[in-house]
């Protein structure tokens, strides 16, 4: 059977495609032969014609069905930009990546529950813990801190700090976890004075201007030292697809490893579809990142944007309505976290103010709700445990009489 398509035409070839997965889905779900095998037919037929697509470049001869599988459907997702080829991409890997085994994946209520008695042994040993933040009362309102498989939101409007919260707890963390960022915003030098800050406690005026401020080589040199124990990756990208920070975070995975992925910020990713509304591109996203989460089993910090609105209101901390361009944000996080700098919404408050942050847990899905007070130093863009008192507005009294 001749099925090889010709690549002048794209509309033809991608249909002819189509046709072709069809061909290929129908071998694996047909009753007779083994899964294994039925896979690795599935697979040439694939890859005879994504070959042809992509110009008649050799494909490496497989190790196994599985291998050909990943070299297929990687040059089927390269080529095709549809959305509906897109579907169906997706619905031929969940296929092709079942086990060729008889498990459907199905765990009964008392089983589970007994696999769950070793997670609660492990907690009550402290082996199983959450991942702490370095934030001592952040780490107390989340149990302990991020979980992996779980969606963090961090939301907030422009210079309260979103980055500097992201990298404080990244930092913390690469110290004994692997983390990633991904950067949509921030170039790489802007990141690595924020770095460089960060761990030689050493100031951004004096990192921009090191002549005119005087700057304290000793501590630089401190900071890269203190860099060298810790594991941090970093990816500067410019609107990403889902499909594409997937594809860089599975490779940091497999070749770093991965437990902690930050994400900085939302609204500059692209949808997969350019002709979708904004509202869908930002769901599929967000729904995406979920998923990524709980396949990858890594913890996932994402920033985002909030409505103008927010900057109308009296109490200017945000709300779970006030996420930018979707209502899917809040639907598809495990946690939603808003972030305000009173002393950078109002002149008038005073030398108290200036180094605290409100940091509201505005969704938890295993826990509640809360409010955190945090320290924020300018100068090192970075957050702090508060320690004493919570500044507080005092009462004007009222006037009597007549003025």
């Amino acid at each position: 059977m001749n099925t090889a398509i010709k690549p002048h035409d794209e509309a033809a070839s991608t249909q002819k495609l189509l046709d072709v997965l069809d061909q290929a889905k129908e071998i694996i779900s047909g009753q007779d032969g083994d899964l294994a095998y039925k896979a690795m037919l599935a697979h040439n037929l694939v890859a005879c014609n994504v070959m042809a697509l992509t110009g008649g470049h050799a494909i490496c001869p497989p190790s196994g069905p599985r291998s050909l599988r990943n070299i297929a459907l990687e040059r089927v997702t390269d080529y095709l930009r549809t959305a509906s080829a897109k579907r169906e991409v997706g619905e031929l890997a969940g296929l092709l990546s079942a086990d060729a085994s008889d498990d459907d994946g199905w765990v009964s209520l008392y089983d589970g529950l007994m696999l769950h008695l070793d997670v609660i042994d492990a907690r009550q040993e402290g082996k199983v813990v959450a991942w702490p933040t370095g934030l001592a009362d952040l780490d107390a309102a989340l149990e302990g801190g991020l979980t992996p498989g779980e969606l963090t939101i961090v939301g907030a409007r422009p210079a309260m700090g979103k980055t500097a919260f992201a990298m404080t707890v990244g930092l913390h963390m690469s110290q004994t976890l692997t983390v990633g960022m991904l950067s949509l915003e921030m170039a790489h030098g802007a990141l690595r004075d924020r770095q460089l800050s960060g761990l030689g406690q050493v100031s951004m005026s004096q990192l921009r201007r090191p002549k005119e401020k005087a700057l304290d080589y000793g501590r630089v040199l401190e900071g890269i030292e203190s860099a060298k124990g810790r594991r941090w990756f970093t990816r500067e990208l410019s609107g990403p697809n889902i499909n594409q920070v997937r594809t860089f975070a599975r490779r940091l995975k497999r070749k770093h490893g991965l437990d902690v992925l930050l994400l900085d910020y939302l609204q500059l990713m692209s949808g997969t579809d350019s002709k979708q509304g904004r509202s869908y591109q930002l769901e599929e996203a967000t729904r995406g990142l979920k998923g990524l989460a709980k396949e990858l089993d890594i913890a996932i910090v994402c920033l985002s944007q909030v409505n103008r609105k927010v900057e109308e209101r009296a109490d200017q901390m945000p709300m779970l309505s006030d996420l930018r361009d979707s209502g899917a944000i809040e639907q598809d996080a495990d946690n939603c976290l808003f972030l305000t700098r009173p002393a950078a919404t109002n002149n008038g408050l005073g030398d108290e103010w200036k180094h605290y942050a409100r940091l509201s847990i505005a969704k938890q899905r295993q826990g509640q709700t809360a409010e955190v007070p945090l320290f924020y130093e300018g100068s090192l863009t970075s957050f702090m445990n508060w320690a004493g008192p919570v500044p507080s507005v005092k009462p004007v009294a009222a006037k009597r009489g007549y003025s």
